[in-house]
């Protein structure tokens, strides 16, 4: 059995520097292709599944867009606390409830919560909170979840 003593070559040992600098911009492209790819294309598509759950009534994401559609109060002034006092006490129990805030995420890209906090008065958003509180933890097998 005879061993190779030949010095061993690098993989790039033998290009030009115009090869080597074409192979490492290369490598920079597909690096930053793959981070955009996370960052923006996959992100979106959650959003657009997410969206696509919001059009099946009585669904977590139908909620979350209900919420932020009361924040939002068609372009007037404050919140419709009305229309929010209603879309939480619909919402069936503290893990839907769960479910709702985790879907506002998604689309939203923002706490529910802190969303409440700063849209409400201090006595509309302790309001709100009573509410999810008095929920049951999870409907019974009689109830409607999500």
């Amino acid at each position: 059995m005879e061993l190779n003593n030949a010095p061993q070559q690098s993989p790039e040992e033998g290009f030009s520097l115009k090869e080597k600098l074409l192979n490492q911009l290369a490598r920079i492209v597909t690096v930053g292709g793959h981070i955009l790819i996370e960052r923006k294309i996959v992100p979106r598509r959650i959003v657009n599944r997410e969206e696509n759950l919001t059009l099946v009534e009585g669904s977590a994401g139908t909620y979350a867009k209900q919420i932020k559609m009361a924040f939002e109060n068609d372009g007037w002034p404050g919140t419709n606390t009305v229309e929010l006092r209603q879309i939480m006490i619909e919402i069936p129990s503290k893990k839907d409830t769960t479910k709702v805030a985790e879907s506002y995420n998604r689309l939203y890209h923002r706490s529910i919560y802190a969303d409440m906090q700063s849209e409400l008065q201090s006595t509309e958003y302790n309001e709100m909170m009573s509410i999810v509180a008095e929920k049951p933890a999870k409907v019974g097998k009689q109830g409607r979840s999500f």
